[in-house]
């Protein structure tokens, strides 16, 4: 997003439409589109006595989901981004989002009731799950090996399948023999996983993250052990994660849940599906410029 501030006038000073596709979630591009109004100085005085933040249309977000940067008083990188291009982005033609419309109902109903914000928005259109189908990360020569040592691949080797060179993670997500998935939950991640109906065992670490967590965990795609806490706040012992993980792993009623989600994400962009119906409308407008 960080190149939209600078390209959108040059496309409007040529009357060219523009069209930008948000590569996060629409619960956190409600956020994204909010934020100038939450960094108000009177909002920010206020969001300090709260736990929660109000977004117009949506049910309060828990403040502990934010990134902190976007929380603090003064400048920093990520709140210059967010209210230099979010302005510009609500400003667009349209807004295209990795997203399908049954995993994210509430929030693509909010920004198309157009509830947001109190001046006009683009129509946003929800045109996924996208899930990477190409090798990326070609520069990283750094093997397996090299980062947990040959001694625990030796000890390891009878137990499982160990892949010592690049592999992508839609080749690992799509193999029959993976049940579940320990993600920081990038929203690329979140979304294969459920291209994939794999559980998700979240560990949200930075940024759209924990946004990000709070969607698996309430669509039912998996859990999130909130107590492990936010980058490198807590340190978390061995037995809890694999206690963690036998949880998800034995719990029957979340891996059916998690492929329910994996039909309704392959309804949504097949054949006469929401998203595919959604890209087929704007590659028709766009046929017309």
């Amino acid at each position: 997003m960080s190149l939209v501030s600078a390209v959108i006038p040059i496309t409007e000073a040529i009357s060219l439409p523009n069209y930008v596709l948000f590569t996060s979630s629409a619960k956190m591009l409600t956020l994204f589109l909010s934020y100038p109004t939450l960094a108000d100085s009177k909002a920010m005085d206020e969001l300090d006595e709260m736990d929660v933040v109000k977004i117009r249309g949506l049910e309060l977000m828990p403040k502990s989901l934010i990134p902190p940067p976007l929380l603090k008083k003064g400048n920093n990188i990520l709140k210059t981004s967010f209210l230099e291009d979010s302005e510009k982005v609500a400003e667009s033609s349209g807004i295209l989002v990795n997203t399908f419309e049954s995993f994210e109902q509430e929030s693509l109903r909010t920004l198309n009731d157009r509830q947001i914000l109190l001046k006009r928005l683009p129509s946003v259109v929800a045109i996924g799950p996208l899930p990477k189908d190409k090798k990326v990360d070609t520069e990283d020569n750094e093997g397996l090996e090299e980062v947990i040592g040959d001694e625990l691949m030796e000890r390891v080797k009878e137990k499982g399948l160990v892949v010592r060179g690049w592999l992508s993670q839609e080749d690992v997500l799509s193999h029959p023999a993976v049940g579940g998935f320990l993600s920081h939950c990038g929203w690329n991640s979140v979304t294969e996983a459920a291209w994939h109906g794999v559980r998700i065992l979240a560990w949200p670490q930075h940024g759209d993250q924990k946004v990000n967590a709070d969607i698996v965990e309430r669509i039912g795609l998996g859990t999130w052990v909130k107590s492990w806490g936010w980058g490198q706040e807590t340190v978390v012992n061995r037995a809890e994660i694999a206690e963690k993980i036998r949880e998800i792993m034995g719990n029957e009623s979340l891996r059916i849940q998690a492929l329910g989600i994996k039909e309704e994400a392959r309804k949504a962009v097949g054949a006469g599906g929401s998203s595919n119906k959604g890209l087929s409308e704007l590659i028709n407008i766009w046929r017309k410029f």
